[in-house]
């Protein structure tokens, strides 16, 4: 095998990805760089720097959550932590700085780079009592605690507009208008709504002063496939801003194959989450070449990305750790059936008279039937699902979308998960034969983790590993 990856396409693209000279890139988007940390707590208006950070783990998850979820592992003297930090532990505001490092430099700082910084809510995770976790020494008092001993504390980090969003709840009325006008509307900057449905009525009479405080610098928002201009819309008076796209897809309908929506670096992106078709059509794309797990282990340059644009580009990217492969597609259908009965009394759906999207449909003047087709249990299965009788088929067709695909997990070593955001299209590749074989789909969560190179208290470069999940089409050669 390690012959057929050394003469094959796939390793030399791999290997242009290591050889590339950056001495004219943006260094932002260098894949030879590291990140320097440090960490303030805030009791009042009063910082406490941490000794080192230690970790930095960073979770974003696409389709189970509207924002990432960060963990910080921070070392404090004895003294500061059970005297200043665990007794204020609940309304401590944290500010985390970050210095770019680059590997060429041999570790030194980017002079022309500043340092940036990011504020968020701070909750200390597990309750660490002093007398627990410290001797009587180290907690007599701060200044001798500090010099006596040090702990390690695990943080997490909450962005303050994320806070923000939880508790914001929205509704109205909208006239005519479509399922984007009101996505728009909530989720973008409201003056860039060509034509804002009326009567509006919002529950949070300054939403809209918040939402314009550069906190939220708008949406990308891909096309939805409903294109329906409603007589009316309606949003409950009380529904959560978080929990609106959900409403539209399952109320109205939005995309035909499942929603999706995540809040990344000041932008909302919302996108249809099971779509495996965007690759060719979207300039923003991540490629993602497969090596064997033992090959390149540790490999410094791992990435390149190319004309990059509003924050993001075409990021190529070399996996070189194992690959899990999750397939339950045929399960799912044999479970929840692959195909569902159409009432069409309106004729809203007429978009669906012809196959695509893994879907083919049967219709007439009144009804049709809808069926997932990578079905390959036995020829012509079809089973209806539970709801097997719906008036919004995107919906039903959505779920039947999930049948067709399958979750493959990968590990990128020295990765910068900031290049790539919810619901990039992916293109897969990988050996089948001696042969590059390559697969379509969609971004549906990374985990960063984020170490300190070296252990000593001095050592504040980390490297940045993480696991990338995607969903992808079924593989027909299987």
């Amino acid at each position: 095998m390690a012959g057929i990856v050394d003469e094959s396409a796939l390793y030399n693209d791999v290997l242009d990805v290591i050889r590339e000279k950056y001495d004219d890139i943006d260094d932002r988007y260098r894949p030879d760089k590291h990140y320097r940390y440090r960490l303030e707590l805030y009791v009042n208006d009063t910082p406490y720097e941490a000794i080192k950070v230690v970790a930095v783990d960073i979770q974003r998850d696409f389709q189970g959550e509207f924002s990432q979820s960060m963990i910080v592992e921070a070392v404090y003297g004895a003294g500061t932590y059970a005297h200043a930090i665990y007794p204020n532990k609940q309304g401590l505001t944290a500010k985390l700085y970050r210095q770019l490092v680059l590997t060429a430099a041999n570790g030194k700082l980017v002079s022309d780079v500043g340092e940036e910084t990011w504020e968020y809510q701070c909750i200390v995770v597990g309750d660490q009592s002093p007398s627990v976790v410290a001797s009587t020494e180290a907690t007599a008092d701060q200044e001798t605690g500090d010099r006596s001993d040090v702990i390690n504390v695990e943080l997490q980090l909450i962005e303050q507009i994320v806070d923000e969003f939880r508790v914001v709840e929205i509704g109205g009325i909208f006239k005519n208008c479509t399922v984007k006008q009101v996505m728009e509307l909530f989720f973008a900057n409201v003056q860039q709504v060509d034509t804002p449905p009326s009567r509006l009525t919002v529950t949070s009479q300054d939403y809209q002063d918040w939402k314009l405080k550069n906190l939220v610098s708008g949406a990308d928002i891909v096309e939805p496939d409903n294109t329906r201009v409603y007589d009316h819309i309606l949003i409950p008076q009380g529904t959560r801003l978080v929990d609106l796209p959900n409403y539209l897809q399952k109320t109205y309908g939005v995309y035909k194959t499942g929603i999706g929506y995540f809040f990344q670096k000041t932008i909302w992106f919302l996108y249809p989450a099971y779509h495996t078709k965007r690759y060719d059509s979207v300039e923003q794309t991540l490629t993602i070449a497969n090596m064997p797990a033992n090959r390149m282990p540790g490999v410094e340059r791992t990435f390149k990305v190319n004309d990059p644009k509003r924050h993001y580009g075409k990021v190529y990217m070399m996996a070189t750790g194992d690959v899990v492969q999750m397939d339950h597609s045929e399960r799912r259908q044999m479970n929840e059936g692959n195909a569902y009965y159409h009432v069409n009394a309106d004729r809203v759906m007429d978009v669906f008279s012809s196959s695509s999207a893994n879907v083919t449909t049967v219709v007439d003047d009144d009804h049709e039937v809808q069926a997932a087709v990578e079905s390959r249990i036995h020829t012509n299965f079809l089973k209806l699902s539970k709801e097997s009788i719906t008036h919004n088929a995107f919906v039903e067709n959505s779920r039947l979308a999930r049948q067709v695909g399958s979750h493959v997990q990968l590990r990128w070593e020295n990765a910068d998960i900031d290049q790539v955001y919810p619901g990039m299209p992916v293109l897969l590749l990988y050996l089948l034969d001696g042969n590059i074989a390559k697969l379509y789909g969609t971004l549906q969560r990374i985990d960063q983790d984020s170490s300190a190179i070296e252990p000593g208290p001095s050592e504040h470069r980390h490297v940045r590993n993480a696991t990338m999940t995607i969903w992808v089409e079924r593989d027909k050669t299987d």
